[in-house]
């Protein structure tokens, strides 16, 4: 049965993401907000004519499978007898170089009728005014991958309730650096921060251009950065679309948000209540002390350390990946502040501070230095306990979390060329 997925009156990311994708490729939703209202119905009835589908303003299974090449940013194209890559690019409104970047078997083989070919089409694959839910993750993840075939990507572990937590690598190097981003579901911003970062890096290493004045070929040969870009998926669905009656923890989540405040404004923690950047074992001990402090001695919105270290399959994954990766460096990404954390407790690893203050310099971002009695159990202080190198906690953006995606284009202005620093200083 063709049940809609979406309709008039309905709101949330999905809206957004429909309007953004519609708006992209030359139809007139309105204004990207979220509300399917009569402009976003009128465009969805215009798109439904355009594709041989019913225009009735109601997208359905069938509506959403014929959105998804623009989704994704790419279509699944066979060559026919009268084609030439000239006119396929002017068609998909993308470039013949794109075109050749996606299908590196075209220099080999030669452009010749029946190839399938990937053809990107000319926007970009990461949405920069949508909030942001993991169900877009694995079909950006796979736009990116078609669009260049040179990014690695993988899967570390799940979440509590099963969604992957993919990695993206960028580079080929034998020095290793790992971003990460959205321990906090409220944080989910920096998500798209460091999927931005992933892509505007690989259209410059196609294009064999500089970015930000460096040399990112030379980069690319040098070092491999792998990006986490969501951490924790669950909390971010949760936050961003919302608590489903088919959640399995639908009445415990109920029963611990203790103020009955909105989802979207208060969950920093994972599913099961367990705040990811308390639960790594760097003082976690001292982190379960100051629980009673902050009401949150069981599952809560936030400051829950958890049952043990690592308890939770989100934080031992991302430990168990970043032991056997040894990154030279680390940076994980929170909101907000416009700060950066270098130090764990009274230590700091040999050039960390060095480092710090030239990744402050090109963000703009304070140096701050993290308290002894504020040192528990985060990621950035696991790391520099276990490895005894430089680990950084980024906290981008200012104002009150949720940070509304209307600021990322500052954020990303501020952090990109220091996640190329710290590649090349690592």
């Amino acid at each position: 049965m063709n049940k809609p997925i979406l309709q008039i009156g309905d709101k949330g990311a999905k809206v957004m993401l429909l309007q953004n994708r519609l708006s992209e490729i030359g139809y007139n939703p309105g204004i990207v907000d979220g509300i399917y209202g009569n402009l976003t119905k009128n465009a969805v009835i215009q798109f439904q004519s355009d594709h041989a589908l019913k225009p009735d303003g109601i997208v359905s299974l069938s509506g959403w499978k014929a959105l998804m090449p623009y989704i994704e940013g790419f279509n699944r194209y066979t060559v026919g007898v009268a084609d030439t890559i000239k006119d396929i690019a002017q068609n998909h409104y993308t470039t013949v170089s794109q075109i050749v970047t996606c299908n590196p078997g075209i220099e080999k083989e030669g452009f010749q009728p029946g190839m399938q070919l990937n053809v990107p089409y000319g926007f970009d694959v990461i949405p920069s005014n949508i909030s942001y839910s993991p169900d877009l993750l694995e079909s950006h993840i796979r736009g990116l991958s078609a669009r260049y075939p040179f990014l690695g990507t993988g899967i570390i572990g799940q979440s509590v309730l099963g969604k992957p937590l993919y990695f993206l690598r960028l580079g080929s190097g034998k020095k290793k650096v790992l971003y990460n981003g959205a321990h906090h579901a409220l944080e989910w911003i920096t998500s798209v921060l460091l999927l931005k970062f992933c892509e505007n890096f690989c259209r410059t290493y196609s294009r064999g251009e500089k970015m930000k004045g460096i040399d990112i070929h030379g980069l690319y040969n040098s070092c491999s950065i792998y990006v986490i870009p969501m951490v924790n998926p669950d909390g971010v669905d949760l936050v961003v679309n919302g608590l489903s009656a088919e959640n399995p923890f639908y009445y415990d989540l109920l029963s611990w948000n203790h103020d009955n405040l909105p989802f979207e404004e208060i969950w920093k923690a994972n599913i099961r209540g367990v705040d990811l950047n308390l639960n790594y074992p760097a003082n976690w001990d001292k982190a379960k002390e100051l629980e009673s402090k902050f009401n949150a001695c069981k599952p809560s919105p936030c400051r829950h350390a958890g049952p043990s270290p690592l308890s939770e399959p989100e934080t031992f994954a991302l430990a168990d990946f970043t032991q056997r990766l040894k990154p030279e460096l680390v940076i994980a990404y929170h909101t907000q502040g416009r700060v950066i954390y270098w130090n764990y407790g009274t230590s700091a690893p040999p050039r960390s501070k060095d480092i710090a203050e030239i990744l402050s310099g090109v963000s703009g971002y304070g140096l701050e230095e993290t308290l002894p009695e504020d040192s528990y159990a985060g990621y950035k202080d696991w790391f520099i306990q276990e490895f005894d190198k430089p680990g950084y906690t980024f906290e981008a953006g200012i104002g009150v979390n949720p940070l509304p995606i209307s600021q990322l284009g500052t954020i990303y202005l501020d952090n990109e060329k220091a996640m190329l620093l710290a590649a090349l200083l690592a």
